[in-house]
């Protein structure tokens, strides 16, 4: 029985295989059993597999036709691995050789269910990008050094903001005994294309309750920002999807703890946890102005929170405005 399991979903990636498979067999730790889920790939990532992985014991599935989601496969993948802790090493990124060892060290030491790295983006030659570190838009002093917090508390105080565990190659967690939390927490991923991810973490975390979560402060793992990722700026039809997506993922984990009130989103809009969609929703989709007016976006953005975000955005222009005003009088008396 390994200790860990490292599932790899792989879908077009085979330009960033040889990195990506090298990275995971230079890791300092041994102990693993390796699961390779290609999803119907079409250039010719099946074969790159076979090739690098010529030495090494691994389980290969490859679909006959394409899931649609990136994150089906890992309900599969969960359903067999045999490890006490799982690795979802994406098939596009990269690590540091001590990130396995590293990470289950803070899981053992702390006795924690989830750790995970802060992580690095690079560009597709795998140079280092100067791209602020996602989480710290909501606490940039939490994650500028180790943490070690209950999971509920993580999960109530920065899921509900935005993906706070934003790479999923930077997160080991603990399968042993929450095996069915797993996969039910997959197959409410797989309903998705953007947030399944975050939906998960937030599925997993409420799981393990009082258990841990770890934070390591070291980038001990690099996310590839590419053309073909799914951050990457797409067509307008998509980026609807993707802020749709993403108002379903508030509300549902909102809902997850109890949060029902209006209330909650007014103080979520204060405190500007969700303002990148609402950018996105005017700057990039550019809403119709009937659209604006009835206050009820396609795009699945709650009202009360966009009426608050409109308000407030009014507001702040209109105070901004009479303070270059009440400047300008004073510059002219005296």
């Amino acid at each position: 029985m390994p200790q860990l399991s490292i599932i790899i979903p792989s879908y077009n990636h085979a330009r960033f295989l040889a990195e990506r498979l090298s990275s995971i067999c230079a890791q300092d730790f041994a102990d693993f059993e390796l699961l390779v889920f290609d999803d119907a790939s079409t250039d010719g990532s099946v074969q790159k597999i076979q090739e690098l992985l010529s030495d090494q014991r691994y389980f290969l599935s490859v679909n006959a036709t394409n899931s649609g989601s990136p994150f089906k496969q890992w309900e599969a993948a969960l359903s067999i691995a045999k490890g006490k802790y799982i690795w979802i090493a994406e098939s596009d990124d990269s690590c540091d050789p001590a990130f396995v060892s590293s990470l289950i060290q803070r899981l053992q030491s702390a006795r924690a269910a989830i750790a995970f790295s802060r992580t690095r983006s690079i560009d597709e030659q795998g140079n280092c990008l100067d791209i602020p570190y996602w989480p710290e838009a909501v606490n940039k002093a939490f994650f500028a050094e180790h943490q070690t917090i209950p999971c509920s508390q993580f999960l109530r105080d920065f899921m509900p903001a935005r993906n706070c565990i934003p790479n999923t190659s930077s997160v080991i967690f603990t399968l042993q005994g929450f095996r069915e939390q797993a996969l039910y927490a997959s197959r409410q991923a797989a309903r998705y294309r953007y947030v399944g991810d975050w939906l998960f973490w937030c599925y997993m975390l409420k799981a393990y309750g009082s258990n841990r979560v770890v934070y390591e402060h070291r980038p001990l793992c690099y996310h590839r920002d590419h053309d073909s990722s799914t951050r990457a700026p797409s067509a307008r039809r998509n980026e609807k999807i993707h802020i749709k997506e993403y108002s379903d993922a508030v509300n549902q984990i909102l809902l997850m703890q109890g949060y029902h009130a209006p209330s909650v989103y007014l103080r979520a809009i204060f405190l500007r946890w969700w303002d990148w969609s609402y950018t996105e929703y005017f700057w990039r989709i550019k809403p119709a102005k009937l659209e604006i007016l009835l206050g009820s976006p396609q795009c699945g953005l709650h009202t009360t929170a966009y009426w608050v975000y409109i308000a407030r955005s009014f507001f702040g222009r209109l105070i901004r405005a009479m303070a270059v005003v009440s400047a300008r009088l004073k510059a002219f008396i005296s």
